[in-house]
């Protein structure tokens, strides 16, 4: 009589774990490029809150705002806190690519926010507005008030 060649029931079960602990590794694959890809939407967001928080901060020691070129410019005079002495301009502009950069008047530039489609500056009476439009698609709004601030339009 032939014997025939087959698994054990352990060589069958240790089969069964195996795939087991596979298929448990690529489901956990998938939901951590889930996550991933939910950060990647939400990183315009995320910039536009360090973006405001960055120039919420300059805003408290600037004067003489000056909005050029159909809203694409913001000038103002930057006093620094620890050096009132050493005044200086800095604008925001956007003529680079998607980047609404952060450049002195003296040279030099920073991004200061990327993705970005258009942007818009506005000052009315005592407001300060900016319209971005992000490439995805998103819209965001900030408005100061320049409450005895100096301020001209153009």
């Amino acid at each position: 009589m032939k014997q025939l060649k087959s698994f054990t029931i352990i060589e069958a079960l240790l089969g069964v774990f195996v795939l087991g602990i596979l298929l448990h590794v690529f489901l956990g694959m998938g939901k951590i490029t889930q996550k991933q890809e939910s950060r990647w939407r939400n990183v315009d967001e995320k910039n536009w809150y360090l973006f405001l928080e960055q120039i919420d901060e300059e805003f408290r020691f600037a004067r003489n705002f000056e909005v050029l070129n159909d809203g694409q410019i913001l000038n103002y005079d930057y006093f620094p806190k620890d050096k009132p002495e050493d005044r200086f301009g800095l604008k925001y502009n956007n003529n680079y690519q998607t980047i609404v950069r952060f450049n002195a008047k003296t040279g030099g530039h920073m991004p200061s926010l990327i993705n970005v489609e258009r942007h818009y500056f506005s000052i009315q009476q005592n407001k300060l507005t900016l319209q971005v439009k992000f490439i995805n698609g998103r819209k965001y709004e900030a408005n100061w008030y320049l409450e005895e601030i100096e301020w001209k339009k153009d």
